[in-house]
């Protein structure tokens, strides 16, 4: 009973023993907290309003969110935004701000917007607050060690504690193989969150694109039917021009540089997070082997090593959490914003919406060019076409045969509203098919020697304005989309349902695994130290022990 006690007194005066503690007490309040340290000393202010785990789930539902926004409207703080702009993620942004004098941010997500990056930084600050305690607590411990080393005459005792022996040495590789647990799971969730990423991009390009090029179609159709349409028609056209070229470079350069800020923040630190997670797990593994090989200075060498590369591994666990917030504020904010796609927000950053002015611009012109195009050519046909005209008239090209039907025009002209075809008329998609039916065979002079309305070039003439009023009403229905922002909705409703589970499920993954391999690279550290000591103390008392006469032994063995 005296032995064991005076080997948990020669345990508790050990200092090596009292980091070990001290560390496994940081540890569990820094480390494990996802960050929420500090907003634990505003607890008794304010209720903590949860971090998002899966990228859905948050307080409160639509009507509360509302609610919420409403107050944030209200209150005195808030900033001058717009009343008919839309907070979004008003609840799971609501965190203080160190640059506002740590006052709660109240404008909602918002990339743009210094304080909201602030504030989502604040909540990433415990693994920031730990590296600085780790830099300073463990350098004070390496200089002791060394001033001790170094000024003070420590000789070698004989004994060892067995316990302390099989506990450093089990616990050593419970924690290195933690570490290479946690550096597995800290690439494999960087790698998926990059795909991820990656995917939510491209998809967004091809969304932006995508309407570009439509947009571009529409005026280029436009143009192609200029010629034939009334004056104040081709006056619009070139007036329209303009705007549609604003929006397409508004939407191409928005896109663009959303794309390259997220890729020049997320490139480089995908590289820091692959660099460290591969540098914790070589030093988990070599200070492993040099520990039970029995290697002291290299062990020491490894931990002057590890007390830098853990800072920056401290560091980096803030930046995965700092991401992993953002981008569960994002997933919110998209949600919100599904539910009200009319209303401004800050998500037009990422991807604008066409203003409600040139759209409709857009769309009106549109249509009356297609009502303009079909009324011409219907003119046409009536005054040149289905008449029987005498030799040597000008419209002469002897033309019989039966009658070539008319065009059905798909709006009403005085209103521009959908029409009803009417017997005898052909509709738009049709009209060069069944009009090839009347073309006429033509003598070298061009004169119909078959029965027939139309003749080669005749026809050719015809069919451009025809395909020009055909697409402009083929894309009546992705200018009405425009109009609503309904690609933009179908855009971030797809990324919300598609896209953000994964990038929430990997970012974390990326925090729990950086969170885990240096918890236990820290706690491996400490173990490489006693484990050395107990070895070798082990190996100087059994050598000792050889060299005494047999009696000594039961004097000198301190072994419980």
């Amino acid at each position: 009973m005296r032995e064991r006690t005076r080997i948990m007194f020669r345990l508790r005066c050990n200092p090596l023993f009292l980091v070990l503690l001290l560390s496994i007490f940081i540890s569990s309040n820094f480390c494990i907290c996802d960050g929420t340290i500090i907003d634990h000393l505003h607890q008794s202010e304010q209720t903590r309003i949860p971090e998002v785990i899966d990228g859905r789930e948050f307080n409160g539902k639509v009507d509360e969110w509302n609610e919420r926004r409403r107050s944030v409207a209200e209150t005195p703080e808030k900033s001058s935004s717009s009343s008919n702009v839309l907070i979004l993620a008003a609840n799971r942004t609501h965190r203080r701000c160190p640059i506002a004098g740590f006052r709660y941010y109240n404008d909602g997500w918002n990339l743009t917007n210094k304080h909201y990056l602030f504030s989502v930084a604040y909540s990433a600050a415990g693994p920031f607050l730990l590296a600085a305690v780790w830099f300073v607590v463990f350098g004070i411990i390496l200089l002791c060690m060394c001033l001790r080393r170094c000024c003070c005459c420590v000789g070698k005792s004989i004994g060892y504690s067995k316990a302390a022996y099989a506990l450093s040495l089990t616990f050593l590789i419970l924690f290195t193989i933690g570490a290479i647990a946690g550096a597995v799971f800290l690439y494999s969730g960087q790698q998926e969150f990059h795909s991820s990423i990656v995917r939510v991009l491209s998809f967004i390009l091809y969304q932006a694109d995508f309407v570009i090029e439509n947009i571009q179609n529409v005026f280029n159709y436009l143009l192609s039917a200029k010629l034939a349409l009334p004056g104040d028609f081709q006056l619009q056209i070139d007036a329209i021009q303009q705007p549609i070229n604003f929006v397409a470079n508004q939407l191409r350069n928005a896109t663009r540089q959303t794309e390259r800020e997220i890729r020049n923040f997320l490139d480089p630190n995908r590289f820091y997070l692959i660099s460290i997670s591969a540098s914790l797990l070589t030093l988990a593994f070599l200070g492993f082997l040099f520990s039970v090989l029995g290697f002291p200075c290299l062990v020491y060498m490894l931990g002057i090593i590890g007390w830098i590369v853990l800072v920056f591994t401290f560091i980096l666990t803030g930046m995965s959490l700092l991401i992993h917030n953002a981008v569960g504020d994002t997933c919110v904010a998209l949600e919100e914003w599904v539910q009200n796609p009319k209303a401004s927000s800050a998500l037009e950053h990422v991807l604008p919406k066409v203003d409600d002015e040139t759209s409709q611009k857009i769309y009106s012109l549109s249509k009356g060019s297609t009502v303009g195009l079909v009324k011409v050519l219907n003119v046409d046909i009536v005054a040149n076409v289905n008449i029987d005209p005498s030799p040597g008239s000008p419209q002469y090209y002897n033309q019989s045969g039966p009658m070539l039907p008319l065009l059905c025009n798909p709006y009403n002209p005085d209103d521009l509203t959908d029409r009803k075809c009417e017997a005898g008329e052909v509709a738009l998609p049709n009209a060069t098919e069944v009009w090839k039916n009347y073309i006429c065979k033509v003598s070298s002079s061009g004169i119909c020697v078959t029965p027939g309305r139309l003749t080669q070039d005749r026809y050719s003439q015809m069919a451009g304005p025809v395909n020009a009023s055909y697409h402009l009403y083929h894309y009546t229905p992705f200018l009405i989309d425009l109009i609503d922002s309904n690609f933009v909705k179908v855009t971030f409703a797809r990324i919300s349902k598609e896209n953000c589970p994964d990038l929430v499920k990997y970012s974390r993954w990326t925090y729990v695994g950086f969170n885990t391999s240096s918890v236990c690279v820290m706690m491996s550290m400490f173990l490489w130290v006693i484990y050395a000591r107990e070895r070798r103390h082990r190996k100087y008392t059994k050598k000792q022990l050889s060299k005494a006469p047999p009696a000594a032994h039961l004097h000198s063995s301190r072994d419980p």
